[in-house]
């Protein structure tokens, strides 16, 4: 639960986050009982709905606890992506400038 939760605050956006954890709430305290074929459900249901409420309680806790270094590695990671993006883009550029023109 933990992870999905540092997961979804890492790369998606805050309404995806929000639907995220409604969902691994419902999965994990739902009265309904889930599809347990599915390996996502089997992960987020280990236990009854009291022992999962507390496991999500704590896996909240932690994530509010490190948000600020949760917030730092995705601005460092958006960074390195945007980095290499501009060196692919300019290398690109690089290689149709040192290439005959076909055109002619």
């Amino acid at each position: 639960m933990r992870n999905n939760i540092r997961l979804g605050l890492k790369n998606l956006s805050t309404m995806k986050v929000l639907q995220s954890s409604r969902y691994t709430f419902i999965v994990a305290c739902g009265r309904k009982e889930p599809d347990m074929s599915w390996y996502n459900h089997q992960r987020l249901r280990p236990y009854n709905i009291f022992f999962n409420a507390i496991l999500l309680g704590f896996a909240l806790f932690w994530n509010i606890l490190h948000l600020p270094q949760t917030w730092y590695t995705r601005k460092e990671v958006n960074k390195r992506i945007i980095l290499t993006r501009n060196k692919i883009i300019n290398s690109e550029r690089e290689m149709d400038f040192f290439q005959p023109n076909q055109n002619i």
